[in-house]
């Protein structure tokens, strides 16, 4: 499908969506630390890159991977031999070392014949193949993993039954057990399951937002923090009240504060995607909550043309994608996407971004242009505007790939793919990218422009840059470093 370039998984850009040429590495802040280039290793001889646009052979079990810095200067050359054949990796970056976890084309996540390798980067050594603690239960799934800075890493583990014994397990660059937690404990004296959603990370705290496995009505929203060195759980706070109900998106920690962004309801209403506005949550380092600001599509309406279901007049309904705050302005930049429903589904259409102030307040908005995309699915079409939104995302439809900071943090870049498409289910056009830069409180839009003739894909580089690939007939895959105009 379209975007199959680029997807966040953990803190880790993929190249592509079903097999990964190039993924960037990024840091616990955000910052691009270098990248990983894997080529699978033939059984019948030979090393291979994995083929643009295809899933990876599923035979391989071996990977040449070529470990580079943020300049694209060759730090060494390992080779990731794993049990079976690997469909894609997650990785992880602690500042020190980086885990290389192979997820099996079959048995997807669970821990059966899941394996890692850890490079430390001090000495430039790759450790001995490592598989998981017989502490864990072999259907467990590990959804994410998050580093813990110079020390180790923690797997976010999803159990396959309720009150299972452990949610949280944390290694150290030896692969030894740091410490394991089980946070399904109680939720208003009842045991139940937590979900865990976005995550933010300030020194040794990681603030994550969750909620129980509760239904409709019941379920429960709020923000958990821990203590990354030890694993103990700092604070627990549910987030409604009496007036509002509120789902958190996502969490950030800014000025020693905890900003927590997301949809908001009105009380005694379905967690559904029917949300009457948006909202931003202001906690202390401890997560106690300080302040809520909310801002309904009523409150908005001096500045946007939109009526109480959130769909904008002449546009359609806009999907909003992370909140980003500006360190030049303190400002919270909302990227998103507007789509509206027509007679083969649904359509794609342009960029919107909300600017608001560092009090949550609507400051203006962009609307910038791009081609139009056909999401050629009804089934949704009964359900919420935030339901269809996440089958769009879901499936990849959505232009939208990254952002990151100008250099001397100057403002924020955002870029996305722009493509001439044709209306269906397979897609022909030229590829193109384009970029929306944020300065001083002023938008402008830009044309990424190609020095050769097939641009195939863009990642995320040092402030101000990005690193360009694209494959050649003649020469292979070749990378690059481009600064960017704004």
């Amino acid at each position: 499908m379209k975007n199959i370039y680029i997807f966040l998984m953990c803190v880790v850009f993929n190249a592509t969506a079903h097999s990964q040429l190039v993924m960037a590495i990024i840091d616990s802040d955000k910052n691009t630390f270098g990248y990983l280039d894997f080529k699978f290793i033939n059984p019948k001889g030979g090393s291979e890159r994995f083929s643009v646009g295809y899933a990876s052979p599923l035979n391989a079990k071996e990977f040449q991977v070529e470990i580079q810095d943020i300049n694209l200067k060759k730090v060494n050359d390992v080779l990731l031999k794993f049990d079976a054949p690997v469909s894609k990796f997650l990785v992880s970056y602690n500042k020190s070392s980086i885990l290389i976890l192979g997820v099996p084309v079959i048995l997807k996540g669970s821990l059966n014949n899941l394996s890692y390798f850890i490079y430390d980067l001090q000495t430039n050594k790759l450790s001995e193949k490592y598989r998981f603690s017989k502490d864990l239960n072999d259907n467990d799934v590990i959804l994410s993993i998050d580093p813990i800075d110079d020390k180790g890493f923690i797997f976010n583990i999803v159990p396959p039954k309720k009150n299972s014994k452990i949610d949280l397990y944390a290694i150290d660059h030896q692969n030894k057990k740091m410490w394991v937690n089980n946070l399904t404990n109680s939720m208003n004296g009842k045991k139940v399951n937590l979900v865990f959603y976005d995550k933010g990370f300030s020194g040794n705290i990681l603030g994550t937002t969750f909620s129980d496995d509760a239904q409709d009505l019941n379920k429960k929203y709020g923000l958990l923090l821990i203590n990354k060195e030890n694993g103990k759980e700092i604070n627990r706070q549910l987030l409604d009240n009496s007036e509002f109900r509120y789902e958190p998106v996502n969490v950030c920690f800014k000025n020693n504060k905890i900003l927590l962004f997301g949809d908001l309801y009105l009380p005694g209403k379905k967690i559904d995607g029917k949300n009457i506005g948006l909202f931003m949550i202001t906690a202390d380092m401890n997560g106690n909550i300080l302040e809520r600001k909310n801002q309904t599509w009523e409150d908005l309406k001096s500045k946007i043309d939109i009526e109480n279901d959130g769909y904008v007049k002449n546009s359609g309904y806009f999907f909003p994608h992370t909140y980003i705050i500006d360190d030049a302005t303190n400002h919270i930049i909302l990227p998103s996407e507007f789509f509206s429903k027509n007679s083969l589904g649904m359509i794609v259409t342009h960029f919107y971004f909300l600017d608001f102030d560092e009090n949550f307040n609507l400051v203006q908005t962009k609307k910038v242009f791009k081609s139009t995309t056909q999401y050629p699915v009804n089934s949704m079409l009964i359900n919420s505007y935030r339901a269809w939104g996440n089958s769009i995302k879901r499936d990849g439809y959505f232009d939208y790939i990254f952002s990151n900071e100008l250099d001397k943090k100057k403002g924020i870049a955002f870029y996305y793919l722009d493509v001439n498409k044709n209306a269906g289910l397979l897609r022909s056009g030229e590829y193109s990218f384009g970029t929306v830069s944020y300065i001083k409180g002023k938008f402008s839009n830009d044309k990424i422009k190609f020095t050769s003739k097939n641009p195939m894909g863009i990642l995320p580089s040092k402030p101000g840059y990005i690193l360009v690939y694209e494959e050649t007939k003649d020469r292979g895959l070749e990378k690059r470093i481009e600064k960017i105009n704004y």
